[in-house]
């Protein structure tokens, strides 16, 4: 898990700077990242945070809120999305 981790924050660190070299006179003030699949399993479950008898989706929570941002879950026939937004630090 920590090699795909590393490579998560690998590409959205590239990503940032690829965005202000492009952008340099521009300010960016939040980011956000949607995670989706077309599952079904976690209907129901997804709106209630820590429902499911885990805690991965209340720390989520947690962990976006710590950060000044936002965490949600929205699960339907169609598939489950992770919604991550949060304000960016000055450049």
């Amino acid at each position: 898990m920590s090699e795909l981790r590393g490579l998560l924050v690998g590409a959205v660190r590239t990503a940032f700077d690829e965005l202000r070299r492009a952008h340099p006179d521009e300010v960016f003030y939040a980011f956000a990242l949607e995670v989706a699949d077309d599952g079904c399993g976690a209907a129901g479950a997804a709106q209630r945070p820590g429902a499911a008898g885990g805690r991965g989706r209340a720390n989520m929570h947690t962990r976006a809120r710590q950060l000044g941002g936002a965490f949600d879950v929205l699960a339907d026939d169609a598939g489950t999305r992770v919604h991550l937004h949060w304000p960016l630090p000055a450049a």
